[in-house]
């Protein structure tokens, strides 16, 4: 692809690419085992791009905006799936991550504010909270990750508590914290390593991708015991999503190019 393969977010049988500058290519999974390109267009920003999700009928995008720092507002935008610009507005959530859920809900987790946030999006394109977990009540804790998917029955948060790795799961509908979390320790081969993925696939398998010491990236496939099933070491995976068939697709960049390709597992 002519992109850098940065965010991925699929909707039914589309998978949507996106770069920091808002150009995208949208594959098609319909009637195919490898995804068929179907088209590409630009969305049109003038600024960073630092999140980006596929909804039942909206691209969101949350992008900087540098010209506003001291009031720390940063634009929230709704799209088409054909990339025609609906509506764009500030917010005040500061999400480092957008993940959407099933019909139009989106997800928003920031480490900054330490809240995570469910959100409908009405018919006249305004935000309804649905729910909204306040880690600054749980001590050092602070959320990274979210991942779910619309067909799963829970979503999982990765944490970091002074250094301690750790995924809580909850119901999705009952929004209650299962009792045991799940530890990183043992999955990553560092403790420095930073994990920058966390995917939840419909059977409660935990997808993670992490940058180890050395500046490889390696894809980790774990139980919900914590035991390794798999584990891929690669290059310069960027972007990484799951399929509604619980497939994995990641984005690879091509070295010293602005260009990449998807790997499906």
């Amino acid at each position: 692809i002519d992109i850098v393969p940065k965010y991925i977010a699929v909707w039914d049988q589309s998978i949507f690419v996106c770069c920091d500058e808002g150009k995208v290519c949208v594959f098609s999974t319909s009637h195919a085992q490898v995804p068929k390109y179907f088209s590409s267009f630009s969305l049109g920003n003038q600024h960073t791009i630092t999140c980006f999700t596929a909804t039942q009928d909206y691209l969101v995008i949350y992008e900087r905006n540098f010209e506003n720092k001291v009031a720390k507002l940063k634009d929230l935008s709704f799209f088409k799936h054909d990339g025609y610009l609906l509506i764009k507005f500030s917010i005040t959530d500061l999400p480092n991550q957008l993940l959407a859920d099933r019909e139009n809900r989106i997800w928003m987790c920031s480490h900054i504010t330490k809240r995570v946030k469910l959100y409908t999006i009405r018919n006249d394109l305004t935000l309804k909270l649905l729910h909204d977990i306040n880690y600054k009540l749980e001590g050092n804790t602070t959320p990274r990750l979210i991942a779910t998917t619309p067909a799963a029955l829970y979503f999982a948060v990765y944490v970091e508590n002074e250094g301690d790795d750790r995924i809580y799961l909850y119901d999705k509908y009952q929004y209650s914290k299962l009792p045991n979390a799940i530890s990183l320790q043992s999955v990553k081969t560092a403790k420095a390593c930073r994990i920058y993925s966390v995917l939840l696939d419909s059977q409660q398998f935990l997808v993670l991708r992490y940058v180890t010491q050395t500046k490889t990236s390696e894809v980790v496939i774990v139980d919900e015991d914590e035991k390794v099933i798999r584990r891929m070491v690669m290059d310069d995976v960027y972007g990484m999503q799951l399929t509604g068939d619980n497939k994995i697709v990641l984005g690879i960049k091509f070295k010293s190019l602005s260009k990449g390709k998807l790997i499906i597992y």
